[in-house]
């Protein structure tokens, strides 16, 4: 929530809230999503303090601090706890990679040649792991106002390559044919083995 991250445990509600005298509470501004991760932590996606782990045996937040963000606020609007790592979107399409042994950040940053359409892309959006290819990352990329674009990226952890596709919508989930299902205004399908999308509007009835 904008206050901090409320957990339910079947029976009642519990906020936990930024405290500015406890380094161990969470850090300030809303948290924009909630990863699980090996050991049952917790790797949140935060507007103003980045990304921060969340122990449910100790109930203390460590913060991680991101040497490439962008002044003194460091805005995660997505983050996916793999086998290995963690990856967080934040803006200018920059990708990072926090390596939990040595709690060390590495970006990954996408040139999108020759195309001033799609140079300049904001937020990544919906980290979402490959089902059938352990190498691939799937995610959406917000464009800045002035452009108002959207689009569908994969990103390859091994040779560290960017791919575009003209796709609208945030990727949620890939079914067992291995399309992926984005949310927009309706749904979209990828089918990344022809490279070919469908749009489904959702249609409302006049009042």
């Amino acid at each position: 929530t904008d206050q901090g991250m409320v957990r339910y445990d079947g029976s009642e509600f519990k906020l936990f809230a930024h405290n500015p005298n406890d380094s161990t509470s969470i850090g300030p501004g809303d948290v924009w999503n909630i990863s699980l991760g090996r050991d049952s932590l917790l790797w949140m996606g935060t507007r103003q303090s980045g990304i921060i782990s969340f122990d449910p045996r100790t109930l203390r937040f460590t913060k991680h601090i991101n040497p490439f963000k962008n002044g003194n606020i460091d805005r995660v609007s997505s983050v996916l706890a793999d086998s290995a790592c963690i990856w967080s979107g934040g803006t200018d399409s920059k990708l990072f990679n926090l390596d939990t042994k040595t709690n060390k950040f590495e970006l990954f940053h996408p040139v999108w040649a020759g195309d001033t359409t799609i140079k300049n892309f904001g937020f990544v959006r919906d980290l979402l792991q490959d089902k059938y290819n352990p190498e691939l990352i799937w995610f959406s990329v917000d464009n800045n106002p002035l452009i108002k674009k959207q689009g569908l990226v994969s990103f390859n952890k091994t040779n560290h390559s960017f791919q575009f596709y003209a796709c609208q919508g945030r990727p949620k989930y890939q079914d067992d044919e291995g399309n992926i299902w984005l949310v927009t205004n309706g749904i979209s399908q990828f089918n990344p083995k022809v490279n070919e999308s469908r749009h489904f509007p959702t249609l409302y009835p006049a009042p």
